[in-house]
């Protein structure tokens, strides 16, 4: 435990104070339902409101689900500003002024849009110090947000 004059002194060096967080919840998705993302590509996502369009081709379950909202806050967006879509609903939604996602080896060369790809979350997850090449291209992307 910091006291006030421990914690003043140093937000005034610039030092986050890091506090362990409680088990969070996982990120509910506006757009579409994680198992919705993956039964079809019939149904039509409104991905105007979004800021950022993330592509996965996997399953979402409560683990990738809390990387993917961990990964959404570092770069300050929240759930409500993402559409998340797989492949084909993308494909069929294109929208080439907003930057994409793109999770895992998801094939979308011919798109334009300014593309910054990480590692699956599965992978991640599996390996964890993938998640540093993740957090690089976070960066970069939050320049652009």
């Amino acid at each position: 435990m910091l006291t006030n004059r421990q914690h003043s002194v140093l937000a005034d060096i610039g030092i986050s104070v890091w506090q362990r967080r409680q088990q969070a919840q996982p990120v509910a998705q506006k757009t579409v339902s994680s198992a919705s993302v993956f039964e079809s590509a019939e149904p039509v996502i409104n991905t105007a409101d979004a800021m950022l369009s993330v592509i996965v081709d996997e399953a979402l379950d409560d683990s990738k689900q809390l990387l993917l909202g961990a990964m959404l806050k570092a770069v300050g967006l929240t759930s409500d500003q993402v559409a998340t879509l797989n492949s084909q609903q993308f494909s069929a939604q294109s929208d080439s002024n907003k930057p994409l996602l793109i999770l895992g080896d998801v094939p979308l060369s011919e798109i334009q849009a300014q593309k910054y790809r990480c590692p699956g979350l599965d992978e991640m997850l599996q390996q964890p110090q993938r998640k540093a090449n993740a957090w690089q291209t976070l960066q970069k992307l939050k320049l652009v947000l």
